[in-house]
């Protein structure tokens, strides 16, 4: 994982632009994710991206095999869209 300061993920406004809003923010123009869960990962990835380089490539990979099948793309997002918020399910059984 690599490590960006405070000052760093302010001035490539990641998560919040300068005047704190999160629109036009890269995380904002990325977030085409299909559950919560998809978003604090993606959220977490760009606050904390990985630096291991076969972790990379794997992603890399992935993207790119999902990206060029069309039919897996949208049976994907399709079966992505029906899942439920499973952070916020778990936190909430924790909390019983």
């Amino acid at each position: 994982m690599l490590f960006l300061d405070y000052e760093t993920i302010e001035a490539l406004e990641l998560v919040s632009n300068v005047i704190g809003e999160k629109k036009s923010t890269l995380f904002a123009i990325m977030n085409s994710c299909k559950t919560p869960s998809g978003s604090n990962l993606l959220r977490k990835n760009l606050l904390e991206p990985p630096s291991d380089m076969r972790t990379i490539q794997t992603r890399h990979e992935l993207v790119g095999a999902v990206l060029t099948n069309d039919d897996v793309y949208f049976k994907l997002a399709c079966i992505l869209g029906a899942f439920p918020d499973l952070e916020n399910a778990i936190s909430q059984l924790t909390q019983v």
